[in-house]
């Protein structure tokens, strides 16, 4: 799966302020790595420095667990509904082509380890 930093959704939408040809336009964004559970368990351990191990769990459980931590059943339901309809996707389905994004916005959008690097 890839991610996105608030960060390069910066850099992104500053960019795209100064292209009026965008206008209209919309883009998927997300890091230039897409990465399993267990490599971004590894990225993790790397800045803990020690051990971090990923455990699948199901959609509805992640989904409750959030909610549980935030104290928001509709962040339970939402997120449950929504990893489960993304676990549902073939392979890459969600894969994101971010070349494309760093030609036409002219930017270096970062990857999920120099996210958690810095």
């Amino acid at each position: 799966m890839q991610w996105t930093s608030h960060l390069d959704q910066a850099k992104l939408a500053v960019a795209a302020l100064s292209r009026p040809d965008l206008s209209g336009q919309a883009f998927e964004i997300g890091t230039p790595d897409a990465l399993t559970g267990g490599e971004l368990a590894e990225i993790m351990a790397e800045w803990v420095d020690r051990d971090v191990t990923f455990k699948p769990m199901s959609p509805e459980s992640f989904g409750q667990r959030v909610g549980d931590a935030f104290n928001s059943p509709g962040a339970a339901f939402a997120l449950g509904d929504l990893y489960g309809s993304i676990a549902k996707l073939n392979g890459d389905a969600m894969a994101i082509d971010t070349s494309i994004l760093e030609e036409t916005f002219n930017v270096k959008l970062s990857s999920v380890a120099d996210h958690i690097k810095s």
